[in-house]
């Protein structure tokens, strides 16, 4: 592989982290209407079984036991970003 090849593939990558982050940015903003549902609704954030169905439905058709793991572990890094983002709004709300 030489340095152009190198070059484009990077190119790529980075396309793809922008798709990523504005997925993500959507995201954390529908986490915040379900964390103002749970507040008027009195619920916990974490609801586990939920976060079980999740990793479940996103990994249990890969077969690669490597891309498997590391799927696991982005969908668990995005569920705990996601709780603590709902227990800040939710502290915040009850300071107010």
């Amino acid at each position: 592989m030489n340095l152009d090849e190198l070059d484009n593939i990077r190119l790529e990558i980075n396309k793809t982290d922008d798709e990523l982050i504005g997925l993500f940015k959507k995201r954390m903003k529908l986490v915040q209407e379900v964390a103002e549902y749970k507040i008027k609704n009195h619920q916990e954030v974490l609801d586990k079984s939920r976060e079980d169905y999740i990793i479940d439905k996103y990994t249990s058709s890969i077969r690669d036991t490597y891309l498997k793991k590391e799927v696991t572990e982005f969908i668990q890094g995005i569920l705990k970003i996601s709780r603590e983002a709902q227990e800040e709004i939710m502290v915040s709300f009850t300071i107010r």
